[in-house]
C-alpha cells in the first residue's frame, strides 16, 4: 500500500532571509513527505526532534506549495504571512 504524502512545517533560520525589523531572520520552512523522519532528513538533521516547532501543517496554502514539488524544501520569511509570504527552495 502507497503511503499518502503530508506535508510538515517548522520554523528554521536562514542568513540569506530577509530581516525583520528586529533584525531577526527567521523562516517557516515546509516540505511534502511521508513521515517526520523524512522531513528531518530532507532537511539535514538527525531526527525530527532537533526540528523547531515541526508540525504536520493544515495550512492550505502551505499544502498546495509542498504538494507542488514533493521532497522539495521550500522557506519564506517567518513574519510574512498567507499571501504576502514569497515560498524560495532551499
Amino acid at each position: 500500500m502507497k503511503r499518502k504524502l503530508k506535508v510538515f512545517g517548522w520554523q528554521g533560520r536562514r542568513l540569506e532571509c530577509p530581516r525583520a525589523p528586529n533584525g531577526d531572520c527567521s523562516t517557516r520552512e515546509i516540505v511534502a513527505a511521508k513521515f517526520a523522519s523524512e522531513a528531518a532528513r530532507l532537511a539535514g538533521y538527525d531526527r525530527p526532534a532537533q526540528m523547531f516547532n515541526l508540525c504536520e501543517t493544515g495550512n492550505a496554502g502551505e499544502i498546495a506549495k509542498a504538494l507542488s514539488e514533493p521532497g522539495v524544501i521550500f522557506w519564506g520569511p517567518l513574519d510574512a504571512f498567507g499571501r504576502d509570504r514569497e515560498w524560495r527552495k532551499a
